[in-house]
């Protein structure tokens, strides 16, 4: 009983966190033809909470007519007793993407699904970074930057930038690595000034971009941008 009570408590804890995280999840059941949505997901997809007939019920809610096949290939994966199966799917507005993925946590004595979870996970991270790359290929090197984490990662690079900084890593030492290995010393005020993160929310309110040109200790000139538009914040 008490091992029941403490699972109970962690279960509730466990959807606690995930409803202050981008990820969505409903429960299948293949047996019996059903999807259950999760208050989270009904929230913001102001869907139904529960779909009789599933997969073909759910699928003319959440996808679109030509990715239906990927999407019933699927759950057939699931039904003929794969553990986990994902796909990616586009939104309505056919640009925004968004991650399937279903994973078998109950079986029955012959090994078939009883009960499936199928968590649904924004992609949006992965578009922004395709974005950047096109955009990227006006520019020597390229960067994700999140500034609510203060973590970089290359999107794209030369030798001189990455050898100096590397690919990823802690993006208020990495300025200060950049400034003093690749900034000439008369422009090193400038460029810590602008590459400074805690100001940048505040400099970049009214504008969609911002950039400032610097000389290296290569003595060759560059224009170092951060573009907003994007939702690197």
């Amino acid at each position: 009983m008490k091992r029941e009570k403490n699972w109970e408590i962690q279960y509730g804890a466990l959807q606690k966190a995930i409803d202050n995280t981008a990820i969505n999840y409903f429960w299948y059941y293949p047996k019996e033809n059903l999807n259950i949505m999760s208050e989270k997901s009904c929230r913001e997809y102001k869907c139904k909470s529960r779909y009789e007939g599933a997969p073909e019920s759910f699928a003319k809610d959440f996808i679109l007519p030509w990715e239906m096949d990927s999407f019933y290939h699927m759950c057939e994966k699931i039904k003929m007793g794969a553990e986990t199966a994902t796909e990616v799917f586009h939104r309505p507005d056919g640009v925004s993407t968004y991650r399937v993925t279903l994973t078998t946590v109950e079986t029955d004595g012959e090994g078939e699904p009883q009960e499936v979870i199928g968590v649904i996970e924004n992609d949006c991270l992965k578009q922004q970074m395709n974005i950047i790359e096109v955009l990227g290929e006006i520019y020597e090197s390229n960067y994700y930057v999140d500034l609510r984490g203060k973590t970089f990662q290359e999107v794209r690079s030369n030798g001189y930038a990455r050898k100096a900084i590397g690919r990823v890593g802690d993006v208020l030492e990495a300025v200060k690595t950049y400034c003093e290995n690749l900034v000439e010393d008369t422009y090193y005020d400038i460029m810590k000034a602008f590459m400074d993160i805690e100001t940048l929310p505040e400099r970049l309110m009214e504008t969609k971009s911002i950039c400032v040109e610097y000389l290296s200790k290569t003595r060759k000139w560059y224009r170092a941008s951060v573009l907003t538009h994007l939702h690197l914040a």
